[in-house]
């Protein structure tokens, strides 16, 4: 009877273990994927902070003891943005930025911040099946992706916006040069799909 319940036992741990390991798949295969991105930009820390910054210049993604996302405000102030209005969203030095306060020590590598990030703050960690992508997601429902697979996506790193905020303060969301307006398919609060509008700035980093 003993051996019996044992084996039962054994069994069921086998699978819980199992099970627990299918949910870290994202996880773990995620920093793989971060690890990838960041050596091709060749993201190197400053100051205590990772900076993954666009090809062009114009937005960066920072994970370092906090995470946000910055752009150039110019575009978005001429597709009318009255930055008085903003709410969610800095607008400092011509600049917009959304922040997310982790109070992280970022140290070691890029992965390494990453990783310390996933195990303190799984949930803000997630795939998008339609683009194929892993994502950070940051207040407000902004968002910073990037390729599961590099060598055959065409959209390597993707900087997310929300556009409720910004078309609150007045800006043209659909008319913002250098950012597509699309509605993308996500998941909610329930693991259900549903489509919603963002902005999105993407690159092609091979």
């Amino acid at each position: 009877m003993k051996t019996g319940l044992k084996a039962v036992l054994w069994v069921s741990a086998a699978l819980l273990a199992f099970g627990c390991s299918k949910l870290d798949v994202v996880a773990s295969d995620s920093a793989r994927a971060f690890e990838q991105v960041a050596a091709t930009l060749g993201v190197q820390a400053q100051d205590g902070e990772f900076v993954f910054e666009a090809p062009d210049h114009t937005a960066r993604f920072i994970l370092g003891k906090d995470m946000w996302l910055e752009t150039n405000a110019d575009v978005f102030l001429r597709a009318g943005l009255d930055p008085a209005k903003l709410e969610g969203v800095v607008f400092s030095e011509g600049k917009l930025l959304v922040a997310q306060q982790m109070g992280l020590s970022a140290s070691g590598t890029a992965v390494e911040a990453y990783k310390a990030h996933t195990a303190a703050h799984r949930n803000q960690i997630g795939y998008h099946a339609a683009l194929d992508h892993y994502g950070i997601t940051l207040a407000g429902g902004n968002l910073f992706e990037w390729a599961k697979n590099m060598k055959t996506n065409d959209k390597d790193m993707v900087f997310v916006l929300d556009p409720a905020a910004l078309s609150s303060a007045g800006v043209d969301v659909q008319s913002v040069d250098g950012w597509v307006y699309a509605e993308v398919t996500v998941d909610d609060a329930n693991g259900k799909p549903q489509q919603v509008y963002k902005l999105l700035k993407p690159f092609d980093l091979l």
